[in-house]
């Protein structure tokens, strides 16, 4: 799936340097594949473009604790990502 340029990003870019940029693009991350994968109504799996944005938002969570590292908010992410990426997987 090809994003409108309006909200494209260049995932080439460095990880932000602080914890609360990290969580908010982790989330973002979690959001998009999220839609993605449930197009239908409920998650179907499968879908490539929505694995590659949850294993991004794991990238950025983690980013996120090496910086604040007991950071509650940034735990819960990585756990909720991981989460939804192995229902993906499972559905596939």
């Amino acid at each position: 799936m090809k994003l409108p340029p309006a909200i494209s990003f260049n995932w080439r870019t460095p990880l932000p340097k602080t914890s609360r940029s990290n969580e908010q693009a982790a989330a973002a991350l979690e959001s998009l594949a999220v839609t993605i994968s449930q197009r239908d109504g409920y998650t179907t799996g499968g879908n490539d473009d929505a694995v590659d944005d949850l294993r991004k938002s794991i990238e950025y969570s983690k980013s996120a604790l090496k910086i604040k590292p007991e950071d509650s908010e940034a735990i819960s992410q990585l756990a909720s990502s991981y989460n939804r990426l192995a229902v993906l997987i499972q559905n596939a």
